[in-house]
C-alpha cells in the first residue's frame, strides 16, 4: 500500500507530518560520501534516535487506529492485513506490533519507557509479552532490556514468564509442543530451507549430535585453508545422517557399527525438591539448556539420556576450590550453570568460551569458582594483550580499556606508573653501534639480558597462542567432558 497524504483532520497528525516534512527535506539532500568520517557515527546515532522516537509513537497509537475500524473502510481482510500493507511488512510482524500496542495499555512502566525512547519496538514487544504474564517482573524486564542485548532480554523474559506459570500450564504447553511437532521445507532464491519444531530435549539431542560430527571434521582438517564455516559443516553432518538412514540395510548397519557412541553434555537446572515432588513451586527452577520445561518433561528426558545434573537450592551453587590452574569439571559445570554465555555485558557469544581467572593464577595459585569469569575468545584477547578488564563486581558486567576510570587498575597505574624504558630486541642491541666506548656494569648487563629474555618469552607466548587459536577455530565444545 502506497503511503498517501490525505487531508489532515487532526492537529496532532499535522504536527507529526510537519516534523516528517522537515526530516524528509534533510534526507533528500543527504550525500553519505560528504559526511566526514569523524562525525559519521554521531550522525548515524542521531538518525537512530529519530527512528526510535517515531517507532515509539507508532507503537503507542497502533491499537487505537485498529480500533477505529479504518481497516474495514479500506476493505482489508483484517486489522493485521491492513496494518501490514500500511507498514510494508509481513503479517506476522504486523500482528506482533498490534498485540504489543494492545498490551501497552495496561503496562505503565513499559509504556513510559517506550514514550521516552528507551526501548525499541522489538524490545517493547518482548517486555510487554512477558509482563502480561508476570506483571511483577515488568520493572525488572524494562531495566534489563536497556542494559542487555535483545537475545538476552528474550531469554530473561522466557524465564520470568515461566515463574508465573503453574506446573499444569507448563505441562500442557509441553504436551502441545510435542503434539504439534513438525518439519517444514520450502524453496526460495535457489536455496532449500528446512525448519524443525518440536520438544526442547529432542532438538537439543539432535543439536549435540550434529556438533559432535562437526568437531570431529574440524579436528581432521588441520590446515586453515581446508576448513569451512561451522554452519556449512553442520549442514553436511545433517545430510550425511540422511544418507546413512536412506542406505540399504547391510550398508547402513556397516556404517553405523564404525561410529563411536554419541556423547553429549546437557546442562539441566532443577531444584532437587521439585524433581522428587514432581512439580515446581513459585521460585523453583526446572530448565533444559536454559529453556523452562515441566518436571514431567524433564523426567521423561532423564529416562533415556545421559545428563550431567547441576542440582541447586534456588540460585546458589556450592563453591569449590582447587590448587591447579585449570578449573575442575565441577567448577566448569557450576560456572556454565550460572553463566551460559560471555560474561561481558552486551555480548551473546555462547561458543568458544574460555574460563578466565579474575586474579592472575600466578599470584593466587588457587582456582576458585567465585574468581572465574566466562569470556569469549575476543574479549579474552582484549584482556590478555590490550589490558582491558571487567569492571568490579560479579556476573555480567562491562569490559573497559585501561584508560577508563572504571578499570580495576586505573588508580593504581596512574599513581605508581614507572617511567617508560625503551626495550630493544637483542639483535637490535647487537647491530647498534655505540656512540662512545664504555664498559658495561654487571647490573646493566643483567638487566639487558633479563629484558631480552622477557621479550623472547612474550614472542613465544604470542606464537603459541596464535597456533592454539588456529587449531581451535570453529570448534564449539567448551571443554573436554570425556
Amino acid at each position: 500500500m502506497a503511503l498517501t497524504s490525505p487531508r489532515v483532520r487532526s492537529s496532532l497528525a499535522g504536527e507529526v507530518r510537519s516534523v516528517a516534512a522537515g526530516l524528509r527535506e534533510l534526507v533528500a539532500g543527504l550525500e553519505p560520501r560528504e559526511v566526514p568520517l569523524a562525525v559519521a557515527a554521531e550522525v548515524l546515532a542521531a538518525f537512530v534516535e529519530v527512528e526510535r522516537v517515531a517507532a515509539s509513537g507508532r507503537l503507542l497509537v497502533t491499537a487505537r487506529a485498529a480500533e477505529a475500524g479504518e481497516w474495514e473502510r479500506a476493505r482489508a481482510g483484517s486489522p493485521v492485513e491492513w496494518l501490514a500493507a500500511l507498514l510494508g511488512t509481513s503479517t506476522g510482524r504486523a500482528k506482533a506490533e498490534l498485540v504489543t500496542s494492545e498490551q501497552l495499555g495496561s503496562l505503565e512502566a513499559t509504556a513510559g519507557a517506550v514514550r521516552a525512547g528507551l526501548l525499541s519496538a522489538e524490545q517493547a514487544g518482548v517486555v510487554a509479552d512477558a509482563a502480561s504474564v508476570n506483571p511483577g517482573a515488568e520493572s525488572d524486564l524494562v531495566a534489563h532490556a536497556q542494559r542487555e542485548s535483545l537475545t538476552r532480554t528474550k531469554a530473561e523474559a522466557e524465564r520470568r514468564k515461566a515463574e508465573a506459570r503453574s506446573e499444569d500450564e507448563v505441562a500442557a504447553r509441553d504436551a502441545r509442543v510435542r503434539r504439534e511437532r513438525r518439519v517444514r521445507c520450502w524453496y526460495a532464491n535457489g536455496a532449500g530451507h528446512l525448519e524443525a519444531v518440536g520438544p526442547v530435549a529432542a532438538i537439543k539431542d539432535m543439536e549435540a549430535w550434529i556438533n559432535q560430527q562437526v568437531d570431529g571434521r574440524l579436528r581432521r582438517k588441520t590446515a586453515p585453508t581446508d576448513r569451512e564455516p561451522a554452519a556449512a559443516l553442520r549442514f553436511d553432518a545433517l545430510m550425511g545422517a540422511a544418507d546413512t538412514a536412506g542406505a540399504g540395510p547391510g550398508e547402513s548397519a556397516g556404517r553405523r557399527s564404525k561410529k563411536t557412541p554419541v556423547r553429549r553434555l546437557t546442562l539441566v537446572k532443577v531444584d532437587l525438591a521439585a524433581l522428587v515432588r514432581g512439580h515446581t513451586w513459585p521460585g523453583e527452577l526446572c530448565e533444559i539448556g536454559g529453556l523452562p520445561v515441566s518436571v514431567a518433561e524433564l523426567r521423561r528426558t532423564l529416562g533415556d539420556s545421559m545428563l550431567h545434573l547441576v542440582l541447586t537450592n534456588g540460585d546458589a551453587v556450592v563453591d569449590v576450590v582447587n590448587l591447579g590452574r585449570k578449573p575442575t569439571v565441577a567448577q566448569m559445570l557450576a560456572k556454565l550453570f550460572a553463566d551460559s554465555c560471555c560474561s561481558v555485558e552486551g555480548c551473546d557469544r555462547a561458543v568458544r568460551l574460555e574460563f578466565d581467572h579474575r586474579d592472575d593464577w600466578v599470584r593466587t595459585l588457587t582456582t576458585r569458582l567465585a574468581s572465574l569469569d566466562l569470556v569469549c575468545d575476543h574479549h579474552h584477547r582484549l584482556k590478555t594483550f590490550e589490558g582491558w578488564a571487567l569492571v568490579a563486581g560479579s556476573g555480567r558486567r562491562a569490559m573497559v580499556p585501561p584508560t577508563d576510570p572504571r578499570h580495576p587498575e586505573y588508580g593504581k597505574k596512574q599513581a605508581t606508573a614507572p617511567p617508560l624504558v625503551p626495550v630493544r630486541r637483542p639483535e637490535a642491541v647487537e647491530s647498534a653501534a655505540p656512540t662512545r666506548p664504555r664498559s658495561a656494569t654487571p647490573a646493566a648487563a643483567a638487566s639487558s639480558a633479563r629484558l631480552a629474555e622477557l621479550t623472547e618469552r612474550l614472542d613465544r607466548i604470542k606464537a603459541q597462542d596464535a597456533a592454539h587459536r588456529a587449531r581451535r577455530a570453529g570448534q564449539r565444545e567448551l571443554f573436554d567432558s570425556s
